[in-house]
C-alpha cells in the first residue's frame, strides 16, 4: 500500500500562487486584494461549502456579512455593528461540520489570513 504525507498549507499556497499567476497573466488582476479570501470564504462557510478552514492565529478582518444578500463588506477597523469576519467564518464552518485549523501567520498563503478547502 502506498501512502504519502502532504503539507496542506503548502498545497494551498501553491494553488493560491497558481491562481494569482493565472489571473495576473490573463490581465484580470494585478494583485490579490488582502480581503478577497475573506469575502469568498465567509459566504461559503455560511452555506456549508467549506470542508476545511485555515485561519491565521490572532488575525482579524473587520466587516459585516449580510446572509440574506450574501454580501460581505470589509472594513479597515472595527466599527459599530461590525464583527471579526474570521471569527464568523470559524463559527459558521464549525457549525456546518468543517474542520478548522488555526495556524501561525507565516504558514498562511500570502496575503491571506484565511483559506479553505471547499466541499463543492
Amino acid at each position: 500500500m502506498f501512502t504519502a504525507s502532504v503539507n496542506v498549507t503548502s498545497v494551498l499556497a501553491c494553488r493560491v500562487t497558481l491562481l494569482d499567476d493565472a489571473l495576473i497573466e490573463a490581465g484580470v488582476m494585478t494583485v490579490v486584494p488582502p480581503g478577497l479570501y475573506t469575502a469568498l470564504v465567509v459566504p461559503a462557510a455560511h452555506h456549508g461549502r467549506v470542508e476545511v478552514l485555515f485561519t491565521a492565529r490572532n488575525a482579524q478582518q473587520w466587516g459585516t456579512y449580510d446572509p440574506a444578500a450574501d454580501r460581505v463588506h470589509l472594513l479597515a477597523e472595527a466599527q459599530p455593528g461590525s464583527q471579526d469576519l474570521l471569527d464568523l467564518a470559524v463559527v459558521e464552518a464549525l457549525t456546518r461540520g468543517a474542520a478548522v485549523h488555526v495556524v501561525e501567520p507565516p504558514r498562511m498563503p500570502e496575503p491571506a489570513t484565511v483559506a479553505a478547502i471547499f466541499r463543492y
